[in-house]
C-alpha cells in the first residue's frame, strides 16, 4: 500500500499547483493518497435519470470532465482554478466557454462527467436539450451568490447535481424540478487574497459591507460604538447623498476584486451585514477579523465562535463590537484560525474534491 501511494505522490507532484502560495503541492499529494485508501472505486456513480449509461464502478483518475465555463470575464480565475484541482483529481479536465455546438463538442470528447459553472439560464435551450440527452453525469456549480430566480431553476433542472451558493436557495431550485441541490460556495483565490501590507487610503478601524439600505439602524449602531475611529463602507446600494443623516463614513462602490483584497487587508475589523459566504472566505484569507448576521450559511463554512463572530440583534452587534474593540489579541485568534481553514479546510482543492464526492456518493 505505501508503494502504491508513493507512486500517486510522484505523479501528483509532475503537475504542482501554480496558483496557491504554500504547502497545496503536499495537500494535493495527500488528498490523493487519501481518495486512493478510501477505495472510492468500489462506490457506485449516480445513475442519470434519463436512462443514460450506468457505471457500476468509480474511479475518479479514469474520469474525463468537459468543464463548461458560463462566468462573466472578470471571473475567469474561478475557471482555472476549478480546472487546475480537478485535474489532480481525476483523469482529464477540457475546460470551455458555453456557446453555440455543445453538441458536438460533448460527442467528441464523450466525457463521463460535464460541470458547469456559473448561471444556467444563458445556456441555449437547444444545447440543454444536448445536456440533458448526454448520457454523462451533469453537475451545476452556479454563480448565484447574488440572487437567484424560477429561470435560473429550470435551466439547472436539466442537470443531474446542483451546486449553490446559499442555502436558501435550495427550496426554490427544488420547486423548479431540481432533485439533488447541495450548498458549496466559491473558494478564495489565494493569489489575490493573502495578507499583505497596504496603502493608508485602504486603512480603516472598521469596513461595513452590505446593503446597508436595509439596515439602516444597524449602521447607526456601528457609527455610535465607532466613535471617531475610521469607517470605510462598501455598498452599492448607497449613493454618497444617502449619507447625509447617517454621519461621517467613507463610501466605496463596486470595488474589483483587487480593490477588495486591499480593503481587507487594511480592515482592523469587518463587519458583514449581509453575510456572502465566498466574501467571508475571501477576506479570512486575508487575515481579517470579522462580524457577521447570524445565517444558516455559516455553520458549514467559517463556524460562528471559532472562526467568526456573529450577531443576531442590534443589542448584541453593539456589545461585540464594542468587546472586539478592545481586545486585539482575541481578534487575532479568530482571523488566525479562519485564515488557516480559508486556506486549507475551504480552499479549492477541498471545495472540488467535495464536489465530486456529492455527484458520486449522495
Amino acid at each position: 500500500m505505501m508503494r502504491k501511494n508513493q507512486r500517486v505522490s510522484k505523479k501528483a507532484s509532475r503537475q504542482p499547483v501554480r496558483w496557491y502560495r504554500i504547502s497545496d503541492k503536499e495537500l494535493a499529494k495527500m488528498l490523493t493518497g487519501v481518495l486512493e485508501r478510501a477505495q472510492i472505486r468500489e462506490v457506485p456513480i449516480y445513475a442519470p435519470p434519463n436512462g443514460g449509461s450506468r457505471f457500476d464502478n468509480v474511479d475518479y483518475k479514469k474520469i474525463r470532465v468537459l468543464l463548461l465555463s458560463g462566468l462573466p470575464a472578470e471571473d475567469w480565475r474561478t475557471e482555472q482554478l476549478v480546472a487546475e484541482e480537478l485535474r489532480h483529481l481525476v483523469k482529464e479536465v477540457t475546460p470551455i466557454k458555453t456557446g453555440p455546438g455543445l453538441g458536438a463538442t460533448i460527442s467528441l470528447l464523450q466525457p463521463e462527467l460535464i460541470i458547469f459553472l456559473g448561471q444556467p439560464e444563458l445556456i441555449s435551450q437547444a444545447d440543454l436539450e444536448e445536456l440533458t440527452n448526454s448520457s454523462a453525469v451533469k453537475a451545476a456549480w452556479l454563480a448565484d451568490s447574488t440572487g437567484t430566480t424560477e429561470a435560473t431553476g429550470r435551466a439547472a433542472a436539466h442537470f443531474d447535481v446542483v451546486m449553490t451558493q446559499h442555502t436558501s436557495h435550495i427550496p426554490l431550485y427544488h420547486s423548479t424540478g431540481c432533485k439533488r441541490v447541495f450548498y458549496l460556495p466559491f473558494s478564495a483565490d489565494t493569489e489575490l487574497f493573502y495578507p499583505k501590507p497596504v496603502d493608508d487610503n485602504f486603512r480603516c478601524d472598521l469596513l461595513v459591507i452590505g446593503n446597508s439600505t436595509k439596515h439602516i439602524p444597524y449602521l447607526h449602531t456601528i457609527l455610535k460604538t465607532a466613535g471617531s475611529r475610521k469607517t470605510i463602507l462598501i455598498d452599492n446600494s448607497l449613493q454618497e447623498t444617502d449619507l447625509s443623516d447617517i454621519g461621517h463614513l467613507h463610501l466605496i462602490q463596486e470595488p474589483s476584486a483587487s480593490l477588495c483584497a486591499n480593503y481587507f487587508n487594511g480592515a482592523g475589523m469587518i463587519i458583514h451585514l449581509e453575510p456572502q459566504p465566498r466574501q467571508i472566505i475571501e477576506a479570512s484569507s486575508c487575515g481579517a477579523f470579522q462580524i457577521a448576521a447570524a445565517h444558516p450559511d455559516l455553520y458549514e463554512y467559517m463556524g460562528p465562535g471559532e472562526d467568526i463572530v456573529t450577531y443576531y440583534s442590534q443589542e448584541e452587534l453593539e456589545e461585540q463590537l464594542g468587546h472586539y474593540l478592545e481586545h486585539a489579541d482575541q481578534r487575532r485568534a479568530f482571523s488566525s484560525r479562519a485564515q488557516w481553514k480559508s486556506r486549507y479546510d475551504y480552499s479549492y482543492l477541498q471545495m472540488v474534491s467535495k464536489l465530486l464526492y456529492v455527484v458520486f456518493h449522495h
